[in-house]
């Protein structure tokens, strides 16, 4: 299962949400190969992150189009119903992208 038995889930991603609120900038420069961003719109802000060598490992928007597995973005994505979303509960699974 993706979520642990006995409530562990919040212990074990823990250390995690103490880095991200001490340093967010950091905590994503050192995660951003692990990061699912959602509601990109255009994936400008993709964009600007790839410039400066840090984009996410996946970005996502709402907006119904193709998707462009070779850029990681993924179209069509509802980030209520993310749950639902096969393309995301697969490279869950697979590690490729953290649930924190």
């Amino acid at each position: 299962t993706l979520v642990s038995e006995g409530g562990d889930l919040l212990n074990a991603k823990l250390p995690h949400l103490v880095e991200l609120h001490i340093d967010p900038c950091a905590w994503y420069h050192y995660h951003h190969q692990r990061t699912m961003m959602l509601g990109e719109g255009n994936f400008k802000f993709t964009d600007a992150l790839s410039i400066l060598g840090i984009a996410p490992r996946l970005s996502s928007t709402n907006i119904i189009g193709p998707d462009n597995d070779k850029l990681e973005r993924l179209m069509g994505v509802d980030a209520t119903r993310l749950h639902t979303d096969n393309r995301v509960i697969e490279r869950i699974k697979s590690g490729e992208i953290n649930v924190f």
